[in-house]
Formats: C-alpha cells, sequence, structure tokens
C-alpha cells in the first residue's frame, strides 16, 4: 500500500495493516471480508477466494506519546481506519455498520470522521424514539471533509472509488458500538451497488427517502482550521459534544 499522510503535528505512514505516528507502530484489527456476509445485498455475488482476506483495518486510540495524556483526560480517543477498494460481489466495499449507545437523556454518542485519502460515502440513519428508521442521509466526502454523526444516527462508510480510502475519527473513549440491528436487517436501509444503484433493504418496515448531500452541510457539517487531529490538540473546548451530546450546536 504504502501511503504517506502529511498532517500539521505528524505523518501517517500506512502500509500493509500496520501505521506510523511519531515513532510509534499500530497493529491494525483486520476486518475480514467474511466478516461482511451478513450486511451484503447479493453474498452470493461474492468471489469465495477473497472471504478471508481483510477489507479494512482499524487502528484504535493512535496518538503522539505527549498528547496521549491529553486524550485520556477528556476521555476521548483518535483512530484510523483504511478500507480497500475491493468490491464486495455487487457491492461497494463498506463497513459492517454500527449504532452508538445512549450517552444521555435519550442521545447517543456523537462521532467526527474526517476524510485523509480517497473518497468516502457515509450512509446515515436516524432511529427514532419508536425504533424506526426516519431519515436517510448520503454524504459525499472528499480529502479534507470532516462529516458529524449526530445522536441517534446509524453510519455506514462506503469506499466508493478505485482508491484505497484513509479516515480518521474522534469519539469518545470506551464505549461498545452496536452492530446488532444491521446484522438483524442485513446491512443499511439502502445498498449502494458498483453500478451507481442505490437499492431499498426490504427487511425495513417501510421506506424512507434517501436524501444525497455532494458535501457535509447543515447539522452533518464542523468546519475546521487544520486537520482533525491538530484543531483538537488546539481547540479541544469545541469537541466537548462527544462526551454530552446535548452541547452539539450545528454551525
Amino acid at each position: 500500500m504504502g501511503i504517506k499522510l502529511p498532517l500539521k503535528l505528524f505523518t501517517l505512514s500506512i502500509d500493509d495493516g500496520s501505521l506510523e505516528v511519531d515513532g510509534t507502530t499500530y497493529k491494525g484489527t483486520p476486518r475480514l471480508i467474511e466478516e461482511l456476509l451478513p450486511v451484503l445485498y447479493d453474498p452470493q455475488s461474492l468471489d469465495p477466494t477473497l472471504l478471508k482476506k481483510p477489507l479494512y483495518y482499524m487502528f484504535r486510540d493512535v496518538a503522539r506519546t505527549a498528547d496521549r495524556p491529553f486524550f485520556e483526560s477528556l476521555g476521548l480517543r483518535y483512530d484510523i481506519t483504511v478500507i480497500s477498494p475491493q468490491p464486495l460481489g455487487r457491492e461497494f466495499p463498506k463497513t459492517l455498520g454500527h449504532y452508538h449507545p445512549e450517552a444521555s437523556n435519550g442521545l447517543s454518542y456523537m462521532e467526527v470522521y474526517e476524510v485523509l485519502h480517497g473518497k468516502a460515502h457515509y450512509l446515515l440513519q436516524r432511529r427514532s424514539k419508536e425504533g424506526k428508521v426516519d431519515r436517510v442521509v448520503l454524504i459525499e466526502a472528499n480529502p479534507g471533509d470532516v462529516v458529524v454523526i449526530p445522536p441517534n444516527y446509524g453510519h455506514v462508510t462506503i469506499n466508493p472509488s478505485a482508491e484505497t480510502l484513509v479516515m480518521s475519527n474522534l469519539v469518545a473513549r470506551g464505549f461498545k458500538s452496536i452492530y446488532d440491528e444491521y446484522l438483524e436487517k442485513r446491512g443499511a436501509l439502502y445498498y449502494e451497488l458498483v453500478d451507481g444503484g442505490l437499492l431499498f433493504n426490504e427487511r425495513y418496515e417501510s421506506k424512507v427517502e434517501l436524501e444525497r448531500l455532494s458535501a457535509p452541510s447543515g447539522e452533518f457539517l464542523l468546519e475546521l482550521k487544520s486537520d482533525l487531529y491538530a484543531s483538537f490538540i488546539e481547540e479541544a473546548s469545541r469537541f466537548r459534544f462527544l462526551a454530552d451530546p446535548s452541547l452539539w450546536k450545528p454551525e
């Protein structure tokens, strides 16, 4: 792979399931292609020889040594995810999909993503108090774009290009992602196919019209002066909503 990404405070060096930051090497946790079978539109279209290959790597709690106590003191962590361009049969490569647990007052924890390399489609679906999906949004993001996951949204990240997708995220430490609904429904409310089609997942009770955004905007937008890591180090107070979603106010 051999990707080097110069950020403001350090350079990310990514190669074959490992990542180096500030002299520290991280080994990624792989998500094998066979682990995505339960959320695919057409598992039979997948090449069986690919099942044991990693589709993406997750690098948790990445930080410069000097910055680690700062992240820990605020209860947050910085992650990197690297998604290959390998199609999943008829679908673009994608993550498994998950919701976040409740933080307080019926609001789930939030998350912030930044695209560092390649392109991303963030497929978000909001769950109502009654437990039904009442809004679905597909956000197209390019390098430098920052996408906010508001409270009570589940999300899937899709790599729609022939390039490796590298993205960073900031999130509260310690909570566990909730995969159950995505597994039970065999994926999100829509599948994005390599031919450009978007198909409704009929395992959901009702169809919700999909909204497409060509770039982050509204409640999904957070404008930063620098990359996500540097912005957090320099303006940590702006990210308090990650620990307490009631503080979130769209810009």
